[in-house]
């Protein structure tokens, strides 16, 4: 199998607007493995650099969707240094105080960036069905797809729970991530009360096909939402059982 999850870790909070932010692993980064970053913004966010602690290395933006009020950006440390630690720095242009980070670590991708990304694809609606859209057929048959699915609940209802993923997508869990564990922001600090969030699925493939798909709300439905789905690129491996592992990173910044 090609991409393997190994590690996962994501956050939320509310603070005042800040140009800098710095996220701190829950796990120390492995060399030579790939990062990558979901974030979810309720605005559009001018992000100037995302540096990878330890070392000079800078992440890379892979790709975006940028929606009113339900922003997705995607970056990636394609190649991680071997000196890389457990702090991640960002600096935004403007200042901003609302948006949610999911980062996992990922084995047997590309090695470079630019290559990393395939195919994509948007969808922005509103409903109990959050969908991405389905991309083109994919050109390599060794891939990692995800799904990044962004709500905005400027009513404070509740925090939607994705379920039923469809086309042999997994989602994220725990689901949706808490406020410790991160993938939403809660309204005043409230657990109970959300304004924005996002929930991810992913599926190792090893055969080309279209990437993308849905998952239902379950626990209320009419949320404007921005899905997105992206095919990354994966080395050939010629094993059948290949080693899963999972860890949890913080970091979600408002």
């Amino acid at each position: 199998m090609p991409a393997v999850r190994n590690n996962l870790n994501s956050g939320s909070a509310n603070e005042n607007a800040a140009t800098t932010w710095t996220f701190t692993l829950s796990f120390t980064p492995t060399s030579g493995r790939c990062l990558l970053m979901y974030i979810q913004s309720r605005s559009a966010l001018s992000i100037t650099s995302i540096t990878q602690g330890g070392s000079s290395a800078t992440w890379t933006l892979i790709t975006s969707s940028v929606v009113s009020n339900n922003n997705i950006y995607v970056y990636a440390l394609a190649d991680t240094p071997v000196s890389s630690n457990t702090t991640i720095t960002m600096v935004l242009g403007s200042a901003n105080n609302l948006f949610t980070t999911i980062i996992e670590e990922v084995s047997g991708l590309v090695a470079v960036a630019a290559n990393l990304l395939d195919k994509s694809s948007t969808f922005a609606g509103s409903g109990d069905s959050y969908q991405t859209g389905t991309t083109a057929t994919t050109t390599t048959a060794d891939e990692y797809w995800v799904n990044i699915y962004s709500w905005d609940d400027q009513f404070l209802s509740g925090a939607p729970s994705g379920t039923l993923p469809t086309n042999g997508y997994t989602i994220v869990s725990p689901n949706p991530l808490q406020t410790s564990a991160g993938g939403w922001v809660a309204g005043g600090g409230s657990p109970a009360s959300i304004s924005a969030g996002q929930i991810v699925a992913y599926k190792i493939v090893t055969a080309t096909g279209t990437a993308g798909g849905n998952i239902t709300d379950a626990n209320f439905g009419g949320l404007a939402y921005n899905g997105l789905a992206i095919a990354l690129n994966a080395t050939a491996s010629t094993s059948s059982s290949p080693a899963r592992r999972r860890i949890v990173v913080p970091a979600v910044m408002m």
